[in-house]
């Protein structure tokens, strides 16, 4: 597994282990690597990688803007990723997730450019998730000039890795052309809260439309269900289909 930076001037950035516990990105990136190179690769948080964390001290996708004088190793890594992507046309940040969400786009910066590189990618599910509470402020994709994030579960997961290369390889093929948009239909969705585990459900699935009597009889669309509970204590997160 690599951990070195691959710059090569060109107009993609792909970001790998942003989290060091999520490899995903990383293998995936590797091989394509090894099969063209009119891409640019750079390791999000190398150390958290080695030690096979999710990051030394602080949540790298919870540090932007960061500061290249802080004390604090992603803190400074974090404004080195967000300046380094000002060189690029386009960047994406690879995640992945113990559920079986499959994968799909976020946009935390719902801006023109960003809904127009989410149309790019060969993928049906696009979820809006602005920094509405503290515990979502600081992504990197936040402040990229353009950039999305793609969240990928199963991480572990042979399919899930064997079509996320498909899904980056026709990325490339077609990011030349300025007004390519994926044939694929979208669905649009926008987080917009969160069940904290207290008031867990019992079972509800990612994606399907859950109404609990139990909860006020709202209606929601449960996203990354128990990826939360231990690290700050969220359930799952509460979305609704929009109209781009």
């Amino acid at each position: 597994m690599f951990i070195k930076i691959c710059i090569m001037n060109k107009k993609i950035l792909f970001i790998g282990g942003t989290h060091g516990d999520e490899t995903i990105g990383v293998e995936v990136l590797e091989k394509m690597r090894g099969e063209r190179n009119d891409f640019d690769v750079v390791i999000g948080n190398p150390k958290a990688l080695r030690k096979g964390r999710r990051f030394v001290r602080y949540d790298l996708n919870r540090c932007a803007p960061g500061s290249r004088l802080s004390p604090y190793y992603e803190k400074r890594r974090a404004r080195f990723l967000v300046n380094l992507s000002k060189k690029y046309d386009y960047t994406i940040d690879i995640h992945g997730s113990s559920c079986l969400v499959g994968i799909f786009t976020i946009i935390t910066n719902p801006s023109p450019e960003n809904l127009a590189l989410a149309d790019k990618l060969d993928l049906e599910r696009i979820v809006i998730w602005p920094a509405f509470s503290p515990e979502l402020k600081g992504a990197l994709s936040e402040y990229f000039n353009c950039g999305v994030e793609l969240e990928c579960g199963p991480k572990e997961d042979e399919a899930t890795k064997k079509e996320l290369s498909r899904v980056l390889l026709k990325f490339l093929d077609s990011a030349a052309d300025v007004n390519y948009q994926t044939a694929k239909p979208k669905k649009y969705y926008q987080v917009y809260g969160s069940l904290s585990a207290s008031d867990e459900i019992n079972y509800p699935r990612d994606w399907e439309e859950f109404c609990s009597l139990t909860w006020r009889g709202e209606t929601f669309v449960p996203l990354l269900i128990n990826s939360y509970k231990k690290r700050n204590g969220i359930y799952c997160y509460k979305m609704k289909q929009i109209e781009k």
